[in-house]
């Protein structure tokens, strides 16, 4: 084995070591060629030492990436030929003298042409750039685990990003492959944009963007490679971030013209809607939804980005209703995102008002509470606030205004006409009156269509748009009209007759349905308040979760109970409800409810709610039905005396102060069906009754008293 002697401060450590290894003046000796290691056994390293101290000078200038850890020397093994003590000696001294020099111990290399790996530190932290070059001409694996490194230093990110992109040439022709060091190296792409995404530097952000335009080429999977980028772009996050994707999306082949790139626009938009279908923010589904409406936009860009935006969940709510009024939409597919639209709203002032669903009035008692708990759920209650927050909101509104300001017929637009009918807002309210007023003699076919069914309204405002209209009871006493033949004035008359007993009927539909859903309303709040009681019996709390679930609920329920105003639990007079009108001292209140808005959602929605105040209250009565119905019409003056099959029916609207609108139904029925009640000659007995009382207050949408509409 040949030695090179370079250094003079070795020169003389290494001659002493021969001296007192061979003797002085000894007989000469012959050193063994070193043995070939066996199979399993490693081979002994051997040293090559720089051949100037101005190479040593440059070595221990490189720049690291991370500051180095000194490397800990490795004994040696025992000498087994004389030869092979010298070379032990060797290398002892060579470490010697680097530990003079204040310098990391530096690992043996082999031969160059031998084609062996670079030991370097174990530690990933310690690579100088040097070791990163070396690792990834040698395929180390632990390149791949090594290069996020540079990514996250913040010492030198110019310099670590253009070794980043360093990493990224293609290797030597002179450097060895096999199928354990193979020419590409497995994820390694991904880990270098994945480190150039976390760098902060120009260069990393320039390096992305030229990758994502294809300028950029490696002998690496181009598809790969670009999504990496892509990836690595958008979750930075950020508005750059989201206008990136939207141009991607829109401009494919501008980023990526023909040509350029065996991944093509076409390809790269197709992965980047499957990318951002799941993450995308509400607002870049917003700017799709818009792109994709405009005339202009390609069909298969619309049928591309379409099927992502009609996905019913929360963060589409936004894409959904610009698409539901878009002039230049599909129409097919805009009726099914008006529908969509009609049951977000009703749902979410379900769930507000704390009330059920009206199919679910049909049901039991049970299921009806049941469906009110149900929505209370953390889940439902922010999908109902998301959809608030979009539905309610003044530009939405404007803009279902707008349109259908633009409606000639009252059943042009069904889907939208049901869901402004479901929306609490002082500015639909006298669109809908509009329509309904325009074609009030169509009364009889009107209550009837989807759109414009009472039981399914569910802006309790919209009983004063009802009784605006011409009403006038079936059974009551009118002058005798002849009605012969067939002539237009007699079919008039007939047909205004049977409208405006449709639009009483439709008022009356409305406030049963909405007396309903209060007493659920007030029954669930009452259940909700009992369940905070200090003494229920719970089960036991399995985790934080049950904990956290439990006090969420007992909140909510505090709230609920706090808003309707219940009487303490065990009171059964009228004493501690607060009510806007007087009840009787003898009454037992069985529920009740109130609701005063914008005020009771301060906090919850962030949005402008229009004034909406309701008083629900359902009592129990010992009197006669005449006096009881008595003692309510004085307080009433205008309220017209209505029959009911079981009972009386006192029904008021009218203009209660300047720029306010109030109605007042109060429903007096027998406990007992009609066929049980004593006869007639005895009405006056004392019998058991129950007073329904609702009461609604709202903005005035018509600056005058509520008046009939001229035929």
């Amino acid at each position: 084995m040949r030695l090179i002697l370079v250094q003079p401060m070795l020169r003389f450590t290494f001659a002493g070591v021969l001296t007192l290894a061979l003797g002085c003046g000894g007989p000469s000796v012959t050193f063994p060629e070193p043995r070939a290691p066996a199979d399993d056994e490693e081979e002994s390293p051997r040293v090559e030492v720089a051949s100037s101290t101005a190479q040593n000078a440059a070595q221990r200038a490189r720049s690291p990436a991370v500051k180095p850890a000194p490397a800990p020397a490795k004994e040696s093994s025992p000498p087994r030929t004389r030869g092979a003590a010298v070379t032990a000696a060797a290398e002892r001294a060579m470490r010697g003298a680097g530990d003079e020099e204040n310098r990391p111990a530096q690992v043996a290399l082999r031969d160059a042409d031998e084609g062996s790996p670079t030991t370097r530190p174990a530690n990933l932290s310690a690579w100088t750039h040097d070791d990163f070059r070396t690792a990834k001409q040698e395929r180390d694996a632990r390149l791949v685990q090594a290069v996020p490194l540079l990514g996250n230093s913040n010492g030198n990110a110019q310099a670590n990003a253009r070794l980043l992109l360093e990493l990224l040439d293609e290797p030597s022709p002179a450097a060895p492959t096999s199928a354990r060091h193979p020419t590409v190296m497995h994820g390694l792409a991904q880990a270098i944009v994945t480190a150039l995404a976390a760098n902060s530097s120009d260069v990393a952000q320039h390096a992305l963007k030229e990758i994502l335009l294809g300028k950029l080429q490696t002998n690496l999977d181009d598809r790969s490679f670009t999504m990496a980028a892509l990836a690595a772009l958008f979750n930075r996050g950020g508005a750059e971030a989201e206008v990136l994707v939207y141009t991607v999306l829109t401009m494919p082949d501008a980023v990526r013209p023909t040509g350029r790139s065996t991944f093509t626009g076409e390809a790269l938009q197709k992965e980047c809607v499957t990318l951002v279908r799941n993450s995308a923010s509400q607002q870049l589904r917003l700017r799709l939804a818009q792109y994709t409406a405009h005339p202009s936009t390609p069909t298969a860009h619309r049928a591309l980005l379409l099927p992502m935006l009609l996905e019913p969940r929360g963060e589409n709510l936004a894409a959904q209703a610009a698409l539901a009024l878009a002039d230049n939409f599909d129409a097919g597919q805009r009726t099914t995102l008006q529908r969509q639209l009609l049951a977000h709203a009703r749902r979410s002032i379900d769930t507000l008002m704390g009330a059920p669903d009206t199919p679910l009035l049909r049901a039991t008692d049970d299921a009806a509470i049941r469906s009110v708990f149900a929505a209370r759920e953390p889940a439902p209650l922010e999908e109902s606030r998301r959809s608030v927050e979009q539905l309610w909101s003044q530009t939405f509104v404007d803009r279902l205004v707008r349109q259908l300001s633009e409606v000639r017929g009252a059943t042009d637009q069904p889907d939208l006409f049901a869901l402004a009918t479901s929306l609490p807002s002082d500015a639909l309210r006298p669109i809908v009156r509009k329509h309904l007023t325009d074609h009030w003699t169509q009364g009889a076919s009107l209550i009837s269509a989807p759109q414009f069914t009472p039981t399914a309204m569910r802006d309790p405002g919209m009983l004063l748009v009802l009784k605006s209209l011409p009403r006038e009871d079936a059974q009551a006493r009118r002058s005798p009209v002849r009605i012969r033949g067939n002539s237009p004035q007699q079919q008039r008359l007939l047909q205004e007759l049977k409208a405006r007993q449709a639009w009483t009927s439709a008022a009356q539909s409305m406030s049963n349905t909405l007396m309903r859903r209060c007493e659920i309303a007030g029954r669930v709040s009452r259940i909700a308040a009992d369940a905070t009681s200090p003494v229920q019996s719970a089960r036991p709390l399995e985790s934080v979760a049950d904990l956290n679930r439990l006090l969420e609920f007992r909140n909510e329920a505090t709230q609920q109970a706090d808003a309707a105003d219940d009487p303490p639990q065990g009171a059964t007079g009228t004493d501690a409800l607060s009510f806007p009108l007087e009840l009787p001292t003898a009454a037992e209140l069985e529920t009740s409810y109130q609701l005063q808005w914008p005020e009771q959602l301060e906090g919850r929605v962030h949005t402008a709610v229009s004034p909406l105040t309701m008083h629900y209250a359902r009592l129990r009565v010992e009197d006669q039905g005449q006096r009881a119905v008595s003692f309510f019409a004085r307080q009433l003056k205008s309220a017209q005396d209505r029959p009911l099959e079981n009972g009386r029916w006192l029904d008021s609207a009218s203009l209660s102060a300047p720029g306010k609108l109030r109605s007042i139904d109060i429903m007096i029925t027998r406990s007992k069906p009609l066929s049980n009640i004593t006869p007639v000659s005895n009405r006056n007995t004392v019998e058991e009754l129950t007073v329904e009382i609702l009461w609604i207050e709202i903005s005035d949408f018509m600056s005058t008293t509520i008046q009939r509409p001229q035929s």
